[in-house]
């Protein structure tokens, strides 16, 4: 049996166990085509399991969230702890500055059959086990009104792992009142929220944001921007990037730091966003194809409402309307051009305010001119309720 059959197979006797709680009246009150759900949950289990929404990833990249930011590492600090992931399990643990070994291995939230494993070596080893909720993770009647597929993730990596990881853990952690009264059995430790250097520091003046809004046409393009954005990011901590994606195109860019993608809009929404939203720099690859080679200038305007300074492929319809190293730059399609341009764009605020002045001072002429219509390209005789980004 292949690794996703065996994961489909759990996922659907889980499932068997999580139906029967439904149709108690725990979960919800009326379950309607169970067998339907069924179905798209074991279609479904090897996929759920690559987006990281029933299981803990097997490589345990993910080393951070709002709990372990908030609520972990502060306590972990007041403790005189150090903060370090645990290569083996992914799991926060609470290391000893003065012998260098852990002291604590944290379960936060969740846990999966591989981490449990592991942790029942650290114990033998005498180091602690902390269970830490921040919410009612162990009880499926305070679910209501959940969506099933959070419910579905509550039950596989939570409540059907409570004996196990009650039994695990020297002490219990919870993050309210509420739930230290509810569990005050378990004897619970109340962690609260803190401020820490990572969570209340800004960048709201040296931040650079960097935004491509593309469309589902541009699937090629959000492919080849993914690596030079990687390097990108790499190497200038300041840089934050901004999406427009579908569903599908968004996954892969969910590994990456400090990217937003967000979801495509209808152009009048579009317009009222950009009118009201700044960006630094603005990319438009254009990657040779039949279809690519009918597009208009449009990109430019948009990136120009926004006060962004244009990076654009050297091809037509952007090298008819921009002067390279004036109010935008021309490129030819290699991804160390276009990593080395972001990098020395985003360091240098003075060549973009200047660049930005061109733009405005381009599209002013323009306009007394009478040519504006000529750029406005894809805009023309839309139909508002159709358009979507």
């Amino acid at each position: 049996m292949s690794e996703g059959d065996f994961q489909c197979d759990l996922l659907a006797n889980a499932y068997q166990a999580f139906k029967g709680v439904c149709a108690s009246g725990c979960l919800i009150q009326k379950v309607r085509s169970v067998d339907s759900a069924m179905i798209r949950m074991t279609h479904y289990a090897t996929k759920l399991v690559a987006e990281q929404d029933c299981f803990s990833p097997l490589g345990f990249a993910m080393t951070t969230s709002p709990s372990i930011d908030y609520l972990l590492l502060p306590q972990l600090a007041e403790s005189g702890l150090h903060a370090h992931t645990d290569p083996a399990t992914g799991l926060l643990q609470g290391i000893n500055p003065s012998s260098k070994q852990p002291e604590l291995s944290i379960i936060c939230r969740y846990v999966n059959t591989k981490q449990l494993q592991q942790l029942r070596t650290h114990k033998s080893q005498g180091i602690k086990i902390v269970y830490f909720m921040d919410d009612d993770l162990l009880d499926p009647l305070a679910w209501g009104g959940l969506p099933w597929r959070y419910r579905f993730k509550l039950f596989t990596q939570a409540f059907m792992r409570k004996r196990q990881l009650l039994a695990l853990a020297d002490e219990v952690w919870v993050s309210t009142p509420h739930l230290q009264h509810k569990y005050a059995h378990l004897q619970p430790v109340l962690v609260s929220a803190k401020p820490t250097p990572a969570t209340s520091q800004t960048q709201h003046d040296s931040a650079v944001l960097v935004c491509y809004h593309g469309t589902a046409s541009h699937t090629a393009e959000f492919k080849w921007l993914f690596p030079i954005m990687q390097e990108v990011l790499k190497c200038n901590p300041r840089i934050h990037f901004e999406l427009f994606a579908d569903s599908q195109t968004a996954k892969w860019f969910r590994q990456l730091p400090r990217t937003a993608v967000l979801h495509p809009m209808s152009w009048p929404q579009y317009l009222a966003y950009t009118q009201s939203r700044k960006a630094d720099i603005g990319l438009a690859p254009l990657l040779p194809s039949k279809f690519n080679a009918a597009r208009g200038a449009t990109k430019r305007m948009d990136y120009a409402r926004m006060g962004a300074v244009g990076i654009y492929t050297d091809v037509p319809p952007y090298s008819d309307h921009v002067q390279h190293a004036n109010d935008g730059w021309l490129l030819p399609n290699d991804p160390a051009v276009w990593v080395k341009t972001i990098l020395e764009l985003a360091d240098n605020a003075a060549l973009r305010a200047e660049m930005r002045l061109a733009v405005q001072n381009s599209f002013s002429s323009r306009q007394r001119q009478g040519e504006d219509d000529s750029l406005m390209g894809d805009f023309g005789n839309l139909d508002d309720q159709s358009w979507t980004w």
